[in-house]
């Protein structure tokens, strides 16, 4: 894909069987305020409208379009799309979420008032496949704008954002590699051991819309998922030597505290959500005679 000079930012649109999503998400970058980016949306191979959802925007060049000629799986798509990027700046947004318009001017405003800065969190709006409020990622955090390893992880294990409202720049890939694909959290991962490595900056301005879902991830992690990959990124910080023994034994305790408010979030949203299906069939059964 070749990159017009004035371009900086790439905008990793993976998507799969989700054309109307995946047309709201395009339109959201669409509208910032911010107009020198591109958008690559990767196919993952779908059989359905999403090529014809796609080739809606072809009058826009700054559009681009590539579709895996087999299905490769979620995980690999954001992959073979993170290998990709050829700009100075770059953003994951999943066909499913969506960017608020001021998105780009805001993170981008971040790292001009921290050069120094590895990437740029605004917060985020996080939503349920009905559009219920669930809550704003980053409200938690403290009232400053900028982290340095190690403390930036730190603050991030059980309340970091999610990669929606981050932007990067491209260095962070020659710096922490590509995602771990062993894990089902790779974007929790990538976060983390940038997190690790790299100064970031934060706003609390909010700056996308994250939506949930039963079938995601992030909506249906249970403990055979969930509780292997914590593991797997504690274990990369506990053989960290240049981590002090403190600060491990304090990664340790964050990430094990973490994984039992997932653990306990799931579990009620899975408990929430068959009180819904039990009263939906409820209500559809015929009267008892």
């Amino acid at each position: 894909m070749s990159v017009d000079n004035s371009i900086i930012v790439t905008t990793i649109i993976p998507t799969y069987r989700r054309p109307e999503r995946l047309r709201k998400a395009i339109k959201s970058v669409l509208n910032q305020t911010f107009s020198h980016f591109q958008i690559c949306v990767y196919d993952d191979a779908s059989d359905d409208a999403t090529k014809q959802i796609a080739h809606e925007f072809a009058s826009d060049k700054r559009v681009k379009y590539y579709c895996h000629s087999k299905n490769i799986g979620s995980a690999a798509n954001f992959q073979f799309a993170l290998s990709s990027v050829d700009t100075p700046f770059f953003s994951f947004l999943a066909d499913d979420d969506f960017l608020l318009p001021e998105f780009y001017e805001t993170t981008l405003r971040g790292f001009e008032k921290y050069p120094s800065a590895a990437f740029s969190m605004g917060a985020v709006v996080d939503l349920d496949d009905h559009g219920r409020f669930i809550d704003v990622i980053l409200a938690k955090w403290p009232d400053k704008e900028y982290f340095s390893p190690p403390e930036g992880l730190l603050e991030m294990i059980g309340k970091y954002s999610n990669w929606t409202g981050i932007l990067f720049r491209k260095n962070v890939i020659d710096k922490i590699g590509l995602l771990d694909l062993d894990l089902e959290a790779i974007d929790v991962d990538y976060l983390f051991r940038a997190a690790r490595k790299l100064p970031f900056t934060i706003t609390k301005k909010i700056v996308a819309v994250f939506v949930q879902h039963p079938h995601s991830c992030s909506g249906s992690m249970g403990l055979r998922l969930v509780w292997p990959g914590w593991q797997r990124m504690n274990s990369k910080f506990q053989v960290d030597a240049e981590l002090s023994l403190l600060v491990r034994k304090e990664i340790e305790k964050r990430i094990e505290n973490d994984l039992a408010r997932l653990l306990s979030m799931n579990f009620l949203r899975s408990f929430a959500a068959k009180k819904i299906r039990d009263a939906d069939l409820a209500s559809k059964s015929p009267p008892s005679q």
